[in-house]
C-alpha cells in the first residue's frame, strides 16, 4: 500500500473503528545496510529542498539491538528490479512458483490527495513491493528470503507492466493490507488484481471486531504487527522528517515528510525507503500468516470447521465484490441537478437564516441579526445562558460579547449595530443575550448542549396539521408569541439540517463525480456487527425518503439505455430475530403478512385491539380494491403504531425502559409496562435474551447469526455501567451482524450470477438492507427476478433456511434512486 503521509490519513477512515495508528511507519528494529540489486539514475529535480529544511536520518539510530530478527535480513537485502531483462528474470521465477505459496503485495503511490479522493481514477504507483516467504528466490543474486521491489518512477516507468500476467493470474495467490486501495491503483496502470488470497485487515477485523476497545491498537499495519507479531515501528515522520525552516533560516520545530516521489529518487532518502516500503510486504506476510493460525483456533460452526474458512469460503470473496463496486461506481448528474438543487438549497438557507435572526433580534435587539447558527457558544448563550453547569455547578453566562469579523456580519446588522461599526475595526462586538430557558441536555463538559435533537425539542414542528410544538411555545406564553417562537427555531433547525447536505452530497458529489459523471465511494467493514460503512461520500447517511426535501436520490441515475433495480429486505432484522428466537408470537405475525407494526399495536394496546375486533378500523386493507371502506389502523392510531414500531426495534437493540421513556416522552415506569406489556406476547425473545447474556457474562463474547465473534470483555468486569453496555451489544449483534451476514451472502450471489453477467446487469451499491444494481432496459425483468431470488434465497454453509422467510420488495423500472424507491 502506498507510505505517502497522506496515506496515513487514508487508512485512519478505512481501518478505523473512531480513531487509528497510522499505518506507515518503520519497523524498530530495522538495521540499516546496503540496498543491493540496482542502481539509482537520477530523475525529477530536487526543488522541494528549497521548502523543506534537511535531515538525514540516521539509520542505524533506528535499530534496537534486542530486536534483531530474520525481518532484518528479509529488508536489507531486497532484490531490485529496474530493468525488462530483470522482470524477464523474476517473472520466471513468479511463473514457476508453488501455486499454494502466498505472495505479499504492497504498493506505494504519488499524486493523490486522499483527503479529497479516493483511489479510482487517482494516484500514480511508483514501486510495488512482493515477499513471497522466508524460501523465495526471485533469481537476481540476493539471498533466498529477500523482498522483490519492483521500481516504476522515472526512467524505471512501465516496468510494473513486465509483472501484468503474473498479477492477472488466479493461480498465484496475492494477499494485502487494505486490498481495496492497492486494488484500485493497480488498476489504474491497467493491471487487475487477480489470485486474491487475503486482505489482514479485514482477517484482523474477523478474528476481533472490537480491537481498539479490547486495549489493541487497531488495524492499521504497524498497530497489528506490533501487537501480533512483536515487530514494532517508529513513526514516518521520525525516519523521513525534515524540519520547517523558519524566516530566520534555522529549522524550525515543526517537521514534514517529503513527497513520496522524493523518497524515492532523493539518494540521501532512496535507501531507507526502499527498506521502508518492502517492510510493509513483510509485515503482510508475517501478519497473514499470523491470523490465519489465529482464525484457525476459532471455531466456526462445528469442531471440524474454523473461521478461517469462514474467512476463505465467504469474507475473501465479499472483499472482491467490495472492490468491484467501489470501481463500477454509480452515476450522479452533477453539473445540472446537482448544481440547481444547491443553488435552491442556499437560497432556502438564506431565507431560514433571515427568520431566524429577525426572530432573535426583536427578543435581544438588534445583536440578535448578527448571531451565527453555526456557532454552538452563542447559541447556548442565548438559549439557555444562565443555566447551571452540571459540572462546575455554577452558573453559566448569561450576557457575552463576541468579536465577530466585520465580513462575517450581515448588512442589515451592521446599519443596526450603528454605534458599534462606526469603527474601522475588523471585528464588531456583538452582545448575546439570554432568553432565560432551562437546559435540555447538557455537554460532556456540563454546558449547556445545542445538538440538533435540542433544538428540534424547543421548535417541534409548527408546520404540521395541526402544528405541533416544541418546548418553546409554552416558554413563549402559548398563542402568537409561542408559534413565532417555535417557527424561528424550526429555521434554525432547517438550517442545520441545510448545512449538512450542502456539505455531505450537494457539493461533495460536484466534486467527487469523474469524468464520467460516476462517483466511486468507499465501501468498508470497519463496523463491530460487520455492517457495511461508506465514505467519500458517506451515502449511508441520506436522509430518509419522507425528508429528503431536496431528492438527492434522484441525482443518482442510470447510464442511458439502463435502468435501475432496487431491492430492499423487508424488516429484516425482526425477521431474523424471529427466527433465532423461534417466538411464535412473531412467526405468526409474518406468516399472516400484512403491516407487523401495526400487529404489535394492537398486542400493546387494548383499545387498538378492540376498534379492530369491532370493525370500527381494518388492519390492513388491498388498495387494488379500490379506497378501503373504513379507516386502517395505521392512520386512525398512527401514534399507537409508532409506539409500537419504536419498540419491536428498540427490543431488538436492549434499550431499556428509562431509554424508551425519554423517546416517547412518558414515565419509566409507563415505558417499563409497555415493554412488559411486549414481552408477555414474546416470551421467547425474552428467554433468548436471557440466555445470551448470560452466555455474555460467562464467556465475554457473543455470535453473529453465521458464528462471527465479537469480543465483549467488559460483560465479565466489575463495572456495571460497562456490563449493561457489553450485554446490550450482546443482544444486538446477532441480530445487526446476522442482518450483515444475509446481505454479504446475497451480494456475494448476486455478484457471482451468470446470469446476471448475461443480462448486462452489475451491482453498484449496498445501503443498509438495499442494493442497486444497473443495466439494460430490455432485459430489467428478468434480472430484477434474480436478484430478488438471490436475496430471499442467500442460504451457504454456515447460514440454514431461516424460519421466517426473507421479504424482498423492490422495483426495476425507473431511472433514478428516488423513483425506484
Amino acid at each position: 500500500m502506498d507510505t505517502t503521509y497522506e496515506k496515513d490519513k487514508f487508512l485512519e477512515e478505512e481501518g478505523k473503528e473512531e480513531t487509528i495508528n497510522n499505518k506507515d511507519d518503520l519497523l524498530e528494529g530495522l538495521i540499516s545496510k546496503p540496498v543491493e540489486g540496482g542502481n539509482w539514475v537520477p530523475g525529477a529535480s530536487l526543488d522541494w529542498a528549497t521548502d523543506f529544511g534537511r535531515r538525514s536520518p540516521e539509520y542505524d539510530k533506528l535499530c534496537r539491538e534486542d530486536e534483531t530478527s530474520f525481518y532484518h535480513s528479509q529488508i536489507q537485502n531486497a532484490t531490485i528490479v529496474r530493468t525488462k531483462e530483470q522482470a524477464r528474470i523474476v517473472m520466471e521465477k513468479l511463473m514457476n512458483a508453488n501455486p499454494g505459496l502466498f505472495h505479499a503485495c504492497d504498493t506505494e503511490v504519488m499524486d493523490i490527495k486522499l483527503k479529497e479522493v479516493g483511489p479510482v481514477g487517482n494516484g500514480y504507483v511508483t514501486c510495488l513491493s512482493v515477499y513471497s516467504g522466508p524460501n523465495f528466490d526471485y533469481g537476481l543474486g540476493a539471498p533466498i528470503g529477500s523482498t522483490l521491489w519492483i521500481d516504476n518512477l522515472d526512467d524505471a516507468h512501465g516496468i510494473l507492466q513486465e509483472f501484468k500476467p503474473w498479477m492477472e493470474d488466479e493461480r498465484f495467490k496475492k494477499i494485502w493490507h487494505n486490498y481495496g486501495f492497492d486494488r484500485h491503483v493497480m488498476w489504474n496502470e491497467g493491471i487487475d488484481c487477480r489470485g486474491f488470497g487475503g486482505d489482514t485487515m479485514h482477517m484482523a477485523r474477523l478474528q476481533d471486531t472490537s480491537r481498539m476497545k479490547n486495549g489493541g491498537g487497531g488495524y492499521s499495519l504497524e498497530a497489528l504487527t506490533s501487537e501480533l507479531l512483536n515487530m514494532r515501528k517508529r513513526p514516518m515522520k521520525e525516519i523521513f522528517g525534515v524540519a520547517r525552516i523558519k524566516k530566520d533560516g534555522s529549522p524550525g520545530s515543526l517537521v514534514d515528510v517529503p513527497p513520496i516521489e522524493v523518497l524515492q529518487r532523493d539518494p540521501e532518502f532512496r535507501k531507507n525507503f526502499i527498506a521502508y516500503s518492502c517492510y510493509d510486504a513483510v509485515g503482510t506476510w508475517e501478519l497473514h500468516q499470523r491470523l490465519v493460525a489465529l482464525l484457525k483456533k476459532m471455531e466456526w460452526i462445528s469442531k471440524d470447521t474454523n473461521l478461517f474458512d469462514y474467512y476463505w469460503e465467504n469474507m475473501r470473496y465479499f472483499a472482491e465484490v467490495l472492490t468491484d463496486m467501489e470501481r463500477r461506481g454509480i452515476r450522479v448528474d452533477a453539473k445540472d441537478y446537482l448544481a440547481s438543487v444547491e443553488v435552491q438549497a442556499r437560497k432556502d438557507r438564506k431565507e431560514h437564516l433571515k427568520k431566524f435572526r429577525q426572530w432573535a433580534a426583536v427578543i435581544i435587539g438588534p445583536d440578535g441579526l448578527a448571531i451565527n447558527p453555526a456557532s454552538a457558544t452563542q447559541l447556548a448563550t442565548f438559549l439557555f445562558g444562565g443555566s447551571t453547569n452540571l459540572k462546575t455547578k455554577e452558573p453559566t453566562e448569561d450576557v457575552r460579547v463576541f468579536k465577530v469579523a466585520r465580513e462575517e456580519v450581515p448588512e442589515d446588522a451592521i446599519k443596526a449595530l450603528k454605534e458599534k461599526s462606526m469603527e474601522k475595526s475588523k471585528f464588531i462586538d456583538v452582545t448575546v443575550r439570554s432568553i432565560g430557558m432551562d437546559a435540555i441536555k447538557h455537554t460532556a463538559g456540563g454546558a449547556p448542549s445545542v445538538t440538533a435533537d435540542v433544538l428540534r425539542e424547543l421548535a417541534g414542528d409548527p408546520f404540521e396539521d395541526p402544528p405541533k410544538y416544541g418546548l418553546a411555545y409554552n416558554y413563549f406564553g402559548g398563542n402568537e408569541r409561542g408559534h413565532e417562537a417555535c417557527v424561528a427555531l424550526f429555521s434554525l433547525c432547517a438550517i442545520g439540517s441545510i448545512d449538512t447536505m450542502i456539505a455531505n452530497f450537494l457539493t461533495s458529489l460536484q466534486f467527487l463525480a469523474d469524468h464520467d459523471s460516476r462517483v466511486h465511494c468507499s465501501l468498508n467493514l470497519n463496523t463491530e456487527t460487520g455492517r457495511l460503512s461508506s465514505r467519500r461520500p458517506n451515502l449511508q447517511n441520506q436522509p430518509a425518503l419522507e425528508k429528503d426535501k431536496y431528492k438527492i436520490r434522484q441525482a443518482f441515475q442510470a447510464s442511458p439505455g439502463n435502468n435501475l433495480i432496487v431491492a430492499d429486505y423487508g424488516q429484516l432484522e425482526l425477521r431474523l430475530l424471529a427466527s433465532m428466537t423461534r417466538c411464535k408470537s412473531m412467526i405468526d405475525a409474518f406468516d399472516a403478512g400484512g403491516d407487523f407494526h401495526s400487529r404489535t399495536a394492537m398486542d400493546m394496546f387494548d383499545h387498538v385491539k378492540q376498534a379492530v375486533d369491532d370493525g370500527d378500523v381494518l388492519l390492513e386493507w388491498d388498495y387494488s380494491n379500490g379506497d378501503p371502506p373504513k379507516p386502517l389502523l395505521k392512520d386512525k392510531f398512527a401514534s399507537e403504531r409508532r409506539k409500537a414500531k419504536t419498540l419491536n426495534f428498540s427490543i431488538a437493540y436492549g434499550k431499556t425502559a428509562h431509554g424508551l421513556s425519554q423517546d416517547w416522552g412518558v414515565s419509566p415506569t409507563e415505558a417499563q409496562e409497555m415493554l412488559e406489556k411486549w414481552y408477555e406476547a414474546r416470551p421467547e425473545v425474552r428467554d433468548w435474551q436471557a440466555n445470551t447474556k448470560a452466555y455474555a457474562r460467562k464467556f465475554g463474547l457473543t455470535r453473529t447469526l453465521m458464528g462471527r465473534y465479537r469480543q465483549l470483555p467488559d460483560a465479565m468486569g466489575p463495572n456495571q455501567r460497562f456490563i449493561g453496555a457489553a450485554e446490550r451489544a450482546s443482544i444486538n449483534t446477532p441480530i445487526q451482524g446476522g442482518a450483515a451476514d444475509v446481505a454479504m451472502l446475497a451480494m456475494n450471489k448476486i455478484n457471482r450470477s451468470e446470469k446476471l453477467k448475461r443480462l448486462g446487469w452489475i451491482l453498484m451499491l449496498q445501503i443498509h438492507d438495499e442494493v442497486i444494481l444497473e443495466g439494460p432496459e430490455e432485459t430489467a425483468i428478468e434480472a430484477f427476478d434474480e436478484v430478488i431470488d438471490c436475496m430471499e434465497s442467500p442460504w451457504a454453509k454456515g447460514l440454514s433456511k431461516t424460519a421466517v422467510p426473507l421479504l424482498v420488495d423492490g422495483s426495476w423500472q425507473h431511472k433514478n434512486w428516488y423513483e425506484a424507491k
